[in-house]
C-alpha cells in the first residue's frame, strides 16, 4: 500500500451572517466524517485542516470576492491569458485574484488590475 496526497478545492456555500471559520470548520469534518464512513472503501482517507482560523477565508482582496464578475485587461509579459475578457473570480492567492473564463479556463491576475 502506497499513501499519496491529492490537491483538491473544496468549495463551500457558507452564510456570511454567521461564523465563517467555524462554518467552514464543521463542514470539513463533516467531509472527513463521511469519508471514515464509507466502509465500501479502504482507502483511509482524509481531509487536512490546519490554521483555518489563521486563514483569510474572510478577507476579500482590492473589494472584490469570490463569486464577483470582473473585467480581466488585455494581458501584459507576464499574463498566460491572450486578450481581455469577462469572468469570474474563484479565489484569491495573496494580492492575485483567480478568473475563470466562460470557457471553464482559469488565470491568476493581480486584483488590483481588475
Amino acid at each position: 500500500m502506497k499513501t499519496v496526497n491529492v490537491k483538491v478545492t473544496i468549495q463551500l456555500d457558507i452564510n456570511p451572517k454567521g461564523g465563517l471559520l467555524t462554518d467552514v470548520q464543521k463542514a470539513m469534518d463533516f467531509i472527513n466524517e463521511t469519508l471514515q464512513s464509507a466502509t465500501n472503501f479502504n482507502y483511509e482517507a482524509q481531509i487536512f485542516t490546519n490554521a483555518i482560523d489563521e486563514s483569510d477565508i474572510t478577507v476579500s482582496s482590492h473589494g472584490f470576492e469570490v463569486g464577483d464578475e470582473v473585467e480581466v485587461p488585455e494581458p501584459n509579459e507576464t499574463d498566460l491569458h491572450n486578450h481581455s475578457f469577462v469572468g469570474t473570480i474563484i479565489d484569491f492567492r495573496g494580492e492575485n485574484a483567480v478568473i475563470e473564463d466562460g470557457e471553464g479556463n482559469s488565470f491568476e491576475i493581480e486584483a488590483d488590475r481588475l
